[in-house]
């Protein structure tokens, strides 16, 4: 199957984007087409209840979605995934993904040297190779942000990197 691409910002100006899913519903399947964008995509997912039951693929790798996977994809890095929520009511699942524009991150690392240290994580996510790491302390509001150049405080950057 060819993978698809994937227009996240419409707006020729966003330099970034940051979506939260928050899913309520008890039971569905889960699936994202095989597809790719020109933007890095940054996905943590919040599961501590274990209700999802999904594999995503992405260049040479697989793996198992699992509470606080903290994935990077990087630009042109086809990947997709399916499986099933099994979701209780009480503990809700969520996916917080952050897309933003190769541009915009060199433009923070170049203001910022101490920056400089994500240099190697975003090479290794253009590999054709996925990025994956635990995280925790995850937000459980449902929102979504996205920032253009002209307004672009560096302290809300940061936060969200």
């Amino acid at each position: 199957m060819k993978p698809y691409i994937e227009k996240i910002n419409p707006d020729s100006n966003t330099t970034w984007r940051l979506e939260h899913y928050l899913s309520l519903e008890e039971s569905y399947e889960l699936k994202c087409d095989w597809h790719y964008h020109h933007e890095y995509e940054l996905v943590l997912c919040h599961d501590p209840g274990g209700a999802v039951q999904c594999t995503a693929v992405s260049g040479d790798h697989c793996y198992e979605q699992a509470h606080n996977t903290l994935v990077l994809y990087g630009p042109g890095l086809p990947h997709m995934m399916s499986g099933y929520v099994h979701a209780k009511k009480d503990m809700p699942v969520s996916n917080h993904i952050l897309w933003f524009d190769p541009r915009w991150i060199e433009k923070l690392i170049q203001a910022e040297p101490a920056l400089q240290l994500l240099n190697n994580t975003l090479k290794r996510s253009n590999a054709q190779k996925m990025e994956s790491s635990s995280a925790s302390n995850v937000p459980n509001k449902s929102q979504s942000y996205s920032e253009k150049p002209s307004n672009s405080p560096l302290l809300v950057n940061l936060i969200i990197l």
